[in-house]
């Protein structure tokens, strides 16, 4: 269910996610993020810091047009320009949230990764293989969730190999997982209840 369209990082944008949980936040509350911990998502939606952006969020966010674009190129892939853009919830648990990188027509999700070294950034198998990092596949199978979708696409630009340059666009395949979409959401529902009720008390500080 579409909730709205908001420019990236605009004061809607960050409206619709602060007391939701988002794709890039749900390996945090599972306890499988390397950026942070459950804790430290509870603390940031209560007290919002504005950080600069990573080199490596940098690095993503400029690079993320250029892969898409490829992907055109190279397996046909037709966005859909309003749904990929547009920021979505659960049509049963309003507390769950996903913004796509893009959306296929009639299609699955797409979502777009960037590492340095394939090699040193654990997790990523050979392209064609749905061999990712656990918090990536906690992202989509929380994205495959909200859109209700049997299948994400997710692309990955390598940027080396062993240390060695080796500039490569991996398409990994991830077919949804209902066990584990069981298990996000009763630890995504669980979090939500501890936010709201963190979020009365903080109201009446």
């Amino acid at each position: 269910m579409i909730l709205g369209t908001f420019e990236t990082h605009s004061p809607e944008w960050h409206a619709a996610r602060r007391w939701r949980v988002g794709g890039s936040e749900i390996a945090q509350v599972l306890g499988w993020s390397r950026y942070g911990t459950r804790a430290d998502l509870l603390a940031a939606k209560l007290n919002p810091i504005d950080k600069p952006s990573t080199r490596a969020q940098l690095r993503g966010t400029h690079l993320e047009a250029g892969v898409l674009a490829w992907a055109t190129a190279v397996h046909g892939y037709e966005y859909d320009p309003v749904a990929s853009i547009a920021t979505h919830v659960h049509p049963v648990y309003d507390w769950a949230l996903y913004n796509p990188d893009a959306l296929i027509v009639d299609g699955p999700l797409v979502e777009v990764k960037t590492t340095t070294d394939r090699a040193t950034e654990k997790g990523w198998g050979r392209a064609g293989t749905d061999a990712v990092p656990l918090y990536c596949r906690a992202q989509v199978a929380h994205g495959m969730a909200v859109l209700d979708l049997p299948e994400t696409r997710l692309l990955c630009l390598h940027g080396a190999t062993n240390g060695r340059p080796d500039l490569d666009i991996a398409e990994y395949r991830i077919k949804r997982d209902r066990q584990l979409e069981i298990k996000l959401l009763t630890a995504g529902r669980a979090f939500a209840a501890e936010l709201a009720a963190a979020r009365k008390d903080h109201n009446h500080e």
